[in-house]
Parts: structure tokens; sequence; C-alpha cells
């Protein structure tokens, strides 16, 4: 499948979600979590199994990354990276984090192709939101002047089918 964006910068919901495992360190405030795979600006959410959250963290908050190396990370209250997340404990139980969304900078570039591999036949529905500002919006809040989403024209590559409206970014 295909979708076309005519914007400097589009972000992409990601289609899997990879959950896993973090510990912090209270007193500088570094994440870690083996090979996270995290570029800066990245989006997570949090979650925790059998505990707690490190106090001044919640499960319903975006939360912003920025990279140290392969293990090690800060987590940001703003996408400007300005704010870093401040936690007063280290937590307990398991804490985890779900990747919600990555910037793409698609500059010079039309069409990204995203392809779905299934073993077999699926039924799914795949749309995908995007936005032309540098910044990643929360996409699971409401559209507004300042969190600017849409969601984007799909076309489907072997019947050049519309699957989406096309939405001016």
């Amino acid at each position: 499948m295909q979708f076309r964006g005519f914007s400097p910068s589009i972000t992409l919901l990601r289609l899997i979600v990879p959950k896993a495992a973090f510990t912090v360190d209270n007193a500088t405030n570094i994440f870690t979590s083996n090979a996270h795979g995290f570029v800066d600006g990245d989006v997570v959410k949090l979650s925790n199994s059998s505990g707690a959250l490190p106090a001044g963290s919640d499960n319903t908050t975006l939360y912003y990354v920025k990279t140290i190396d392969i293990n090690t990370f800060y987590l940001y209250i703003d996408t400007s990276l300005k704010f870093i997340l401040d936690v007063s404990d280290d937590g307990s139980g398991t804490n985890s984090f779900n990747l919600q969304c990555r910037a793409m900078n698609v500059q010079d570039y039309m069409n990204i192709q995203i392809d779905v591999d299934t073993k077999d036949s699926c039924a799914i529905t795949l749309k995908c939101q995007g936005s032309n500002e540098d910044i990643c919006p929360n996409f699971s809040g409401a559209q507004s002047t300042a969190n600017i989403w849409k969601y984007i024209n799909m076309v489907e590559l072997s019947a050049e089918t519309d699957i989406l409206e096309q939405l001016e970014l």
C-alpha cells in the first residue's frame, strides 16, 4: 500500500507497537532499556504491572524520547525536548514503554510505501495519520491548532483506488 503526502515531514502512527521493559534512576532521570531502538523525538506511553510507575510519571501522558545511547534515554514532557520528565523514585514492579509514533522525514518525496506482510489473508483496518509539523502531534488527542494532524490519503496500488479521501495537510 502507498499513501501520498505533499509535506516536508510526515509523522506516522506505528502499525506495530513494540513494548519493552525499562528501569529508571531517579537521581539522574536516565531510563534504561537494552537496545531500545529509539530515535530522538519518538513518542511513548508508559505502563506498569505488579507495582507502580515512577512517581511523577503516569500511563496517560505522551512522553518524548531523547536518546543517550543504544541502551539509555531521557523522557521529556514536551515536543521541543526542553522539559525533562523528573521522577522522584524508581517505581516498582515491571515498568514498560509502548512506542506511539515516530517522526519520519520524507522531504523531497511524494510517496511512502507501506507493506503489510501476512502469512495468509487477513482483514484489517489501516489508517495513517500525518502532520506537516516539525514535532510529533498527539494522534490520540483531538485535532486543534495546537495539535495538528489529519488522516492521509492511501492508494491501493494494484487497483489504484483511494482507500481514504484525500485530505490536505
